[in-house]
């Protein structure tokens, strides 16, 4: 028979053990009951978010500007292309666009391994190089570089903040789009401003405009939620957690058994069988969904576009083909002004009316490519504010298709349940598209405009 304490023992370890058993429940219900209520939030901010209001927001407003600020050296250099690239603009296109792509699909295999705010630092000091590097020396060789430089900025830059944007409410996602649009009507604006007071040379417009990529400091560091930006840098430490653990599988994932749909971006997942690992790759996934699905249909779009703005363009102001055009190469930079406030403003409304059937964009640039190349051939829009016109609407193809992929995408892997992990790395490739077929398009622009020069003639009015 066991004895008075051994008997008090096993009382007092029953107690115990009923009070931890109570304690899991608990925590149990609770985690089901955040799931429950983030979920309804989750869909409470999906109906706010059609309210323009929330794109008033301190962090809406912040990832307007991080667009803005990140795309200007490279629409800033494209505004003088013309003046830089002599005879051959589609050459810029090569320049900015190869290395931008190829910048684009490298990034977010390696991203992670690098924190955000030193990702902003190294933005920063490549944004004002390329304006720098532009200005050297008296042959191409320093437009070229400095050119490159441009455009791999902007292609790491989109990819850092649309995988940042994981951590923030869905529409900053548009938000940062829409702030790469503007930047393409504000840095030819403000090139052609500057012009004039600055002796119609272009060195002297971007040792003015080396200052611009100093801003990405406040915004990053005053403007964004500190709390969302730790977040993001949670995640990009679990994505290292999963890349340094020997099974695939970080340590955090492993600590439970729980499973249960990711509904806010500030929520700590506990598990993410559905994140990177043996079982499942980021180039897997790359090839598999993202390409076919996303990359694909707004690389054609853009390849059209960019074909027309840097190939077709140009060739006809060689060709002459207008009558009231201005002179010189301000001709080209009201074209591309055109170009960028059409792709702003398509961008912006994507705010409030979202077309994600991306292919219907794609089609819609083919088109106007179409268009364009028998106004080559044969002309019919013949006075220069028409062809105006007609660029808006090709910048205006380009803004709503990259707005409304990159929503798409992200809005895709959050109804799925993805975690952030997963979201993070796929919403970075949502400049892929846009930068690819900006490369692709600048190669068919300078076979445009080399054929043209050869076998076409120039129009006497």
């Amino acid at each position: 028979m066991p004895g008075p304490e051994y008997s008090t023992h096993a009382k007092t370890s029953e107690i115990d053990n009923k009070n931890e058993l109570q304690d899991k429940n608990r925590s149990s219900v609770e985690i089901q009951s955040n799931a429950i209520h983030n979920g309804a939030q989750e869909e409470h901010d999906e109906k706010h978010s059609r309210n323009i209001k929330v794109y008033l927001s301190t962090d809406s407003i912040a990832f307007f500007l991080l667009g803005m600020l990140v795309g200007l050296p490279c629409t800033t250099i494209t505004a003088a292309a013309k003046a830089m690239f002599t005879g051959v603009t589609g050459a810029y296109g090569l320049c900015a666009f190869v290395t931008a792509a190829i910048t684009s699909f490298a990034t977010p295999l390696f991203a992670h391994l690098i924190p955000y705010t030193l990702k902003t630092v190294i933005l920063v000091v490549a944004g004002v190089a390329s304006f720098g590097i532009c200005t050297l020396g008296s042959n191409v060789a320093g437009p070229v570089v400095g050119t490159m430089l441009g455009g791999a900025t902007y292609a790491f830059g989109s990819n850092t903040y649309l995988a940042v944007a994981a951590s923030f409410p869905q529409f900053t996602v548009v938000s940062f789009s829409s702030g790469c649009g503007f930047s393409v009507v504000f840095g030819p604006a403000l090139y052609i401003a500057l012009m004039k007071p600055l002796d119609q040379s272009w060195k002297k417009v971007f040792w003015t405009c080396m200052a611009l990529p100093i801003g990405m400091c406040p915004v990053w560091w005053i403007m964004l939620s500190s709390e969302r930006r730790k977040e993001a840098e949670r995640v990009r430490g679990l994505a290292m957690d999963r890349r340094d653990s020997p099974s695939g599988d970080s340590t955090e994932s492993n600590s439970t058994k729980s499973e249960f749909k990711s509904t806010t971006p500030l929520q700590v997942e506990k598990s993410c069988p559905g994140g990177f690992g043996k079982d499942r790759s980021r180039l897997g996934l790359f090839f598999k969904i993202i390409l076919p699905r996303y990359v694909v249909p707004l690389l054609l779009c853009t390849t059209s576009a960019i074909t027309t703005m840097l190939g077709l363009s140009p060739t006809l102001q060689d060709l002459r083909s207008f009558k009231g055009s201005p002179h010189g190469d301000l001709q080209f930079e009201i074209c591309y002004l055109a170009y960028g406030f059409g792709q702003f403003l398509f961008s912006t409304l994507s705010m409030r009316f979202k077309l994600t059937f991306i292919w219907g964009w794609a089609i819609m640039q083919i088109a106007i490519v179409v268009i364009g190349v028998i106004q080559l051939f044969s002309p019919f829009l013949k006075y220069y504010p028409a062809w105006v016109v007609f660029l808006f609407l090709v910048g205006g193809g380009v803004g709503g298709g990259v707005t409304n992929t990159n929503y798409k995408i992200a809005d895709d892997f959050r109804r799925q349940g993805e975690p952030e992990e997963v979201r993070s790395f796929a919403m970075s490739y949502g400049g892929l598209g846009n930068f690819g077929g900006d490369a692709l398009g600048g190669s068919l622009a300078i076979l445009v405009e080399v054929l043209a020069t050869k076998y076409l003639k120039k129009h006497v009015h």
